[in-house]
């Protein structure tokens, strides 16, 4: 239970917000900016180029966030929900008036995807709770179809 009012505390100061105008935010970043390696750095994490061109994050406990054109991955360790399940963490999310639901979507071998719960910001960002057994439970924030315009059936 004290890891979930932690996550709530840190939903509620560091940001995870979307609405009808906005896109999804967490941590203070979001896919309308292009500084996240910047942001990240600034809560003391130190970022390394990999070789795919993104960035590894770790900070002195070794909690690594990674940084690509398509997501950002944000360890358990920086919400102080590694002892809670990807279920609670959702249902934190949630309680946290973060975003209105977020829906399961089991593992599936064949794409490569664990079992996570996810949901679509307005804008086509995405932002899912995911079980990465052994490494933990990850908040992902997708760059999905952000910046694409949308559909259009002209």
């Amino acid at each position: 239970m004290k890891n979930l009012m932690c996550l709530i505390s840190l939903v509620l100061m560091f940001g995870v917000h979307t609405n009808a105008h906005s896109q999804i935010e967490i941590f203070g970043i979001s896919w309308e900016q292009d500084n996240h390696k910047s942001i990240v750095e600034n809560k003391g994490y130190q970022c390394v180029e990999n070789t795919q061109g993104g960035y590894l994050c770790l900070n002195k406990n070794f909690s690594d966030i990674a940084i690509t054109t398509e997501f950002i991955s944000f360890p358990c360790e920086l919400f102080n929900g590694c002892r809670s399940s990807m279920h609670e963490i959702r249902d934190s999310i949630i309680s946290a008036d973060v975003v209105k639901s977020l829906d399961y979507y089991p593992p599936s071998e064949a794409l490569s995807r664990p079992a996570r719960y996810c949901t679509r910001g307005a804008k086509g960002d995405e932002l899912c709770v995911e079980d990465w057994p052994p490494f933990g439970t990850k908040i992902v924030l997708y760059k999905g179809e952000y910046g694409s315009g949308g559909m259009s059936f002209n």
